[in-house]
């Protein structure tokens, strides 16, 4: 029997709509130049960034369009912990495989936001349509963190972004 989701679609998709404009906005603050600079030594270019969540967009619409199951919990159990990983913003995290992006690229600008954009456009599509208390098995996913349901999945598109804006507006100081 599955619980009832503790925020509404329509919070959800607010606030994911939300973070997507201030990531589209910080994104656009950077010149061509700018996005493919190297800010400090071991960081990622904004570049980069915008390419990684990217990746992690795609990643999330697969599991949240794969195969489901019905939650034999709460929908939003693991919500609170990525929240505190994600938004801790003292400590460092390492990329899985499948989002990490290419080094020696060139980022082109236009191509980044219009990519994201219709990405974010998806996830929008599915928080409005798709049942987020059911609990997604796409293996790939699952391989990296485990079953979550669908609004954990929305949730955490939401936390990773702000923690990314967070980071492109430390880079777009070095940078410019």
């Amino acid at each position: 029997m599955t619980q009832q989701i503790a925020i509404s679609q329509d919070n959800l998709q607010s606030e994911f709509e939300e973070v997507t404009k201030e990531l589209v906005l910080v994104l656009t603050a950077f010149d061509q130049e700018q996005l493919n600079a190297v800010p400090y030594a071991d960081s990622w270019t904004a570049g980069q960034v915008g390419e990684h969540l990217f990746k992690s967009d795609t990643a999330i619409l697969n599991a949240l369009h794969g195969p489901v199951k019905q939650t034999q919990r709460a929908p939003d159990q693991n919500v609170d912990g990525i929240n505190s990983q994600f938004l801790d913003f003292s400590t460092k995290m390492k990329s899985p495989d499948i989002t990490t992006p290419a080094n020696n690229i060139h980022h082109d600008k236009e191509w980044l936001i219009m990519a994201l954009k219709s990405n974010r456009d998806l996830i929008c599509r599915a928080i409005k349509t798709l049942d987020l208390s059911l609990t997604c098995t796409d293996p790939v996913m699952s391989a990296i963190v485990g079953d979550w349901t669908r609004q954990e999945y929305i949730n955490f598109v939401i936390s990773h972004t702000h923690r990314h804006i967070n980071q492109l507006k430390k880079i777009y100081k070095h940078v410019t």
